[in-house]
């Protein structure tokens, strides 16, 4: 399934799912990752700087409200070793449940669980192999299971500390594995509508 077909699909299933929930609205939220491999020793990646950004629906319920939504991560790296050029690209975007307890009317914080699943490609790029330029594109399963918090500073803004277990696409390439699984910390700036 090509990329543009699969956000079309998970787009409209969005819409069906979420809409006819009673007090719900738009959520946008946007903000900075720190990825860090599960296993350093095997992967060529140490620590990524990356940017999310999360467009769905919130619905407040009683105990637990509600963020269903897509949740789109890109980050990358680069290196030069020894003349040689080498390039890593991450993009994932998954279909994202969070639920969000609330502690009291009172208190603006809610801790959160979340688990996600959709598409995830990496790229690698290496240039400077000898009269070779290597590139290596591929897609597959992305997946992310987390925890977090979020401290409500107004009605329809927030803040959210999170991390994730995040699943992208392995790549091998010259015995250097890249992409995997990763530790993902998160600070977004999260708007209400």
């Amino acid at each position: 399934m090509k990329a543009p077909h699969f956000f079309a699909i998970t787009a409209s299933l969005l819409c069906l799912a979420v809409l006819p929930a009673a007090n719900a609205g738009l959520q946008v939220a946007g903000g900075a990752n720190y990825l860090t491999p599960t296993d350093s020793g095997d992967n060529a990646d140490d620590g990524l700087i990356g940017a999310n950004l999360e467009l769905g629906l919130f619905a407040e319920g009683v105990v637990v409200d509600s963020f269903f939504g897509i949740n789109a991560l890109i980050s990358g790296d680069e290196n030069n070793n020894f003349g040689t050029d080498t390039e890593s690209d991450y993009l994932s975007a998954l279909l994202l449940y969070r639920a969000m307890f609330k502690l009291s009317d009172s208190v603006p914080i809610r801790p959160y669980g979340e688990a996600g699943l959709g598409l995830s490609r990496t790229e690698v790029s290496i240039n400077g192999v000898g009269n070779n330029d290597f590139n290596v594109d591929d897609y597959g399963l992305g997946y992310n299971l987390g925890c977090g918090v979020e401290f409500a500073l107004t009605d329809n803004f927030a803040i959210d500390f999170g991390y994730s277990f995040l699943g992208l696409t392995d790549v091998s390439v010259f015995k250097s594995d890249f992409g995997g699984n990763f530790h993902s910390f998160r600070l977004n700036a999260v708007f209400r509508f």
